[in-house]
């Protein structure tokens, strides 16, 4: 029974995954740059969809740094699976504004 309790205790929520953490961090990272290039469009001064897109852009960056410093206070993967789903949420509202970004003169 001794190889069976760990394993019951890990499932019972006693922390996150590194894989969890892992997993966030990859897609607040690539959303964050997503970001900073819509930024760097908006900045150039360019069209008023890309000034626009580019303030949007610095509140989800803003955002993600929020839902990654949130991770630390953590303690079940329920709560990262959580933190995951909005990262993932916010990232493809920033590959939206990209794409929309790219495409505006």
């Amino acid at each position: 029974t001794k190889t069976v309790a760990p394993a019951a205790e890990e499932k019972s929520g006693g922390g996150v995954s590194p894989a969890k953490l892992s997993q966030l961090n990859g897609i607040v990272d690539d959303a964050r740059g997503m970001a900073r290039q819509v930024i760097r469009m908006g900045s150039r001064g360019g069209s008023d969809t890309r000034r626009a897109n580019a303030q949007l852009a610095r509140n989800y960056d803003s955002n993600l740094a929020t839902l990654k410093d949130s991770a630390r206070g953590v303690s079940s993967d329920r709560e990262m699976d959580r933190l995951i789903a909005q990262a993932r949420q916010t990232r493809a509202y920033v590959q939206f504004l990209l794409k929309q970004s790219q495409g505006a003169q």
